[in-house]
């Protein structure tokens, strides 16, 4: 049993809860009172915007084994950031154990007793057992685990309540998190848990969005990238290995000669550190190479603006008949854009014509190919199978060209990026459109991710939905805009900070369109669409 003069810290965040904040530390000063333990309840504000600091501020516990800190910040940092910080603060205290619940009821205050018993472990954790929220969050809920399972390959049945012992919290401070529970689960140290039905909210509501949980379930799986990749097929381990073991000795001379990637000594940052531990799971099997959106239109895309001389693109040639069996994710891409793909298409820069089989419905009745490049142009009559595209119009040009034609829906897939006037590209496509016509498009999602990669196929730039809005011509409407491949944009990130490789191989494309888009597929909608590596984008002309 623990000694009565054991000091124990409890962590709550609170963002805008006014009153139930209040209502949280006296039902938990309640319980406390019958311990024999001494507590700290440290109640971070996280930047709220009603009146919660100053009600948290003229709280006064009366128990005599019970003290109060309430910390502020200057801003909303978020859920796990408000986490991170009441840490932080709590290890200046004398504490030998340290408990991090939420202050919005759902976690059972009567739960402290049983967690403060169990000493033989670093890390105690309360496992949820029946929820109190509506069907709908729990089907979300009971789906997350799922997706969870495949990419992490166990179960993650816990949430933020936890104790954990200054061993663990040594970890935590040192290496940072984006998800406290999944990153606790991955500590090397002993663990428990106890299982705890979760309750209703004190006032009923929820202060996260859909949107909110959706990132915060994403970041869970963004702690275990290690393991998803650590349980592939032992020959694509292999060959993954092979290839950074080229990258190695291709680099192995200049590496002596360039700076560290981070500052030297205390003073860089531990996030990024963590960060970068996290991936090199992932660079191991050499699978952070892949940019689904680019290959097979990034020579015809950049041929669509003349201001730039096809001699700029150098391409080693290959891609795009890589690219053109990536099934999954043109399976997956097309079905968004098929049900707005109807009448007259222009297929813009269409490159060897490997897209359209895909795009192909009833309602199209004609599609004309455009491509600047003759050779690439050359060869879609092979995929130009089905009787609408057999007839299709084959044009080796650009849109400058068609000055006086009309078409109902006219496409940019992975071809927008490379041009480096965008914007005026998009006004010559409004000008070719019937009214109530579509322009459709698919680009590469989020500038942080620009890397070699992008380079080496001549991108200018990756796209956010709102720089994409800012692109589109006036009179245009935006029926669908969404992010695709969410845990693509994991490998992405690895790709940007480590290998720096410009060319992906078939092994690497064939890996991500098997096992990676297929749980993005089923990832997406639970997150709402609200992050990826591609962004999907229809806009329908107004004005006459």
């Amino acid at each position: 049993m623990a000694l009565a003069t054991e000091h124990i810290a409890i962590v709550a965040p609170c963002f805008n809860e006014g009153e139930v904040a209040v209502r949280f530390a006296q039902e938990l000063e309640q319980v406390l009172a019958r311990l024999e333990q001494r507590f700290t309840l440290v109640l971070v504000d996280d930047g709220s915007a009603d009146d919660t600091p100053q009600r948290l501020l003229s709280y006064r516990p009366t128990a005599p084994n019970v003290a109060l800190r309430v910390i502020g910040l200057p801003f909303n940092m978020g859920h796990q950031e408000a986490i991170h910080q009441g840490l932080l603060y709590a290890e200046g205290i004398d504490a030998q154990r340290f408990i991090v619940m939420d202050s919005d009821g759902e976690d059972d205050p009567g739960a402290i007793a049983e967690l403060v018993s169990i000493t033989d472990a670093s890390v105690v954790f309360v496992a949820r057992g029946k929820r109190s929220e509506g069907l709908g969050f729990q089907l979300g809920w009971r789906l997350y685990r799922i997706v969870f399972r495949l990419v992490a390959r166990r179960a993650l049945p816990f949430g933020n309540y936890s104790m954990i012992d200054r061993r663990a919290l040594g970890a935590v401070l040192h290496r940072s998190f984006t998800h406290y529970a999944a990153f606790l689960s991955r500590l090397n140290v002993p663990q428990r848990s106890i299982v705890r039905d979760r309750r209703p909210r004190i006032d009923g509501t929820s202060k996260m969005s859909w949107r909110s949980l959706s990132m915060h379930a994403f970041r869970s799986l963004i702690e275990y990238g290690e393991e998803a990749v650590a349980a592939l097929p032992a020959r694509f381990h292999r060959a993954g290995s092979r290839v950074l073991a080229q990258h190695h000795r291709h680099h192995r001379r200049e590496a002596v000669h360039r700076a560290p990637p981070f500052p030297a000594g205390p003073a860089y940052s531990a996030q990024r550190s963590s960060i970068a531990c996290r991936s090199r799971g992932l660079l191991r099997l050499g699978l952070l190479l892949v940019e689904p959106c680019a290959a097979p239109r990034s020579r015809a895309a950049a041929a669509l603006q003349r201001a730039h001389p096809r001699s700029l693109m150098h391409y080693p040639g290959g891609e795009l008949e890589l690219f053109k069996d990536a099934r999954h994710w043109k399976r997956y891409w097309s079905g968004q854009a098929k049900p707005f793909v109807t009448g007259r298409v222009l297929d813009a820069g269409c490159g060897i014509g490997a897209n359209a089989e895909w795009l192909m419905n009833a309602a199209v009745t004609g599609y004309t190919f455009l491509e600047p490049d003759a050779r690439l142009l050359s060869q879609v009559p092979a995929f130009a199978t089905d009787p609408v595209l057999a007839k299709g119009e084959r044009i080796n040009g650009t849109t400058t060209e068609l000055s006086g034609r009309v078409f109902d829906t006219i496409l940019y897939i992975d071809v927008i990026e490379h041009i480096e006037d965008a914007a005026a590209e998009l006004r010559r496509a409004y000008g070719l459109l019937a009214p109530g016509g579509r322009i459709i498009v698919v680009v590469p999602a989020f500038q942080y991710l620009f890397s070699a990669f992008d380079t080496a196929v001549g991108h200018h730039r990756r796209y956010t939905k709102r720089l994409l809005k800012e692109h589109l011509p006036e009179g245009m409407e935006v029926a669908r805009l969404r992010y695709l491949d969410s845990l693509g944009l994991l490998l992405s990130l690895g790709n940007k900070w480590f290998l720096k490789q410009g060319q992906p191989k078939a092994a690497q494309i064939a890996f991500w369109d098997r096992r990676v888009v297929p749980i993005s597929r089923a990832l997406d909608p639970i997150m709402l669409h609200s992050f990826g590596r591609s962004l999907f984008c229809v806009a329908r002309k107004t004005a006459s």
